[in-house]
């Protein structure tokens, strides 16, 4: 019969961690005013961790006085606190972290290559945190997006955003997203949204993305549409034009017509002129909007 003391065995490591006997490695987190020294040991880190496995075993890790010396200045101090101790006992708590520390813990783990965490850290992020991460969409839309295991919080954010679009469009910060992550999102059939507001939403972030180019676009020339639409030339095949009133084709979309084809923007004006029309370029399928 054998007895376990899983529990009296995480303990012991902890203490060992917080009493610094016996370091052999100084990882430095964090930068500037926050910066923060933690002692630990390499044989723990190098069994617990595949990063550091990795570069312990390749001699990628500078080493001074006998003591392995790494620096993380973009992991912070309190979301170190938490891996180190999972490094060390085996057991993590996330229900009363902040937010951000949660997020910046996310990507520590990709950083530390602790791939056990990455399920655990997204499914506790969005359960306590979700005004936090609709406060803050684009900016963790955007970083998600860098990291293609994250797929949980990627899959969270496009449904998040599909079916409540202000909390993408809304945002002050709108007009910051990446060109890859908008187009997702346009490509998706799922995003309840009228057609005539997502162009709206398209024009202001092409505007955004060429400071040079005047609010009143009753002072463009001919250049300055060109460069409006090189920027959203793969944006404008997603609109479902057709899907659009005449009223506001009338006052949101000819202002703008040097933006389209002039095949495409001559079969709307048939399409908005003449009874019956058959349109040429009504490819896709209406969205599904509430």
């Amino acid at each position: 019969m054998s007895t376990h003391f899983l529990h009296n065995s995480s303990q012991d490591l902890i203490k060992l961690l917080e009493s610094k006997r016996n370091y052999d490695f100084i990882i430095n987190i964090d930068k500037e005013d926050n910066k923060r020294e933690f002692y630990a040991h390499s044989i723990i880190l190098e069994v617990r961790s595949s990063y550091f496995e990795d570069v312990l075993s390749n001699g990628l890790v500078r080493k001074e006085n006998n003591i392995f010396i790494v620096d993380f200045p973009d992991i912070s101090v309190n979301a170190f606190k938490i891996l180190i101790r999972y490094i060390y006992g085996g057991t993590i708590y996330l229900d009363h972290v902040e937010a951000a520390d949660v997020l910046n813990l996310l990507f520590a783990c990709e950083k530390l290559k602790l791939y056990e965490l990455y399920d655990y850290v997204q499914d506790s992020f969005i359960k306590h945190h979700e005004s936090w991460i609709f406060q803050n969409f684009v900016l963790i839309q955007q970083l998600s997006s860098k990291y293609s295991d994250f797929t949980k919080l990627q899959n969270y954010l496009t449904t998040a955003v599909c079916e409540q679009p202000e909390i993408l469009f809304g945002a002050n910060n709108f007009t910051s997203i990446g060109k890859e992550a908008l187009l997702s999102i346009c490509k998706d059939e799922n995003l309840c949204i009228e057609e005539n507001e997502l162009w709206d939403h398209i024009i202001r972030w092409g505007k955004a993305q060429n400071a040079e180019l005047h609010e009143e676009i009753n002072n463009w020339t001919n250049n300055d549409f060109d460069i409006l639409k090189k920027s959203l030339e793969d944006f404008l095949p997603l609109i479902r034009f057709y899907e659009i009133s005449s009223e506001d084709f009338c006052f949101k979309i000819m202002p703008y017509s040097l933006i389209l084809s002039n095949e495409l923007f001559q079969d709307l004006s048939k399409f908005h002129l003449v009874s019956n029309w058959k349109p040429k370029f009504n490819n896709l399928v209406p969205r599904k909007v509430n």
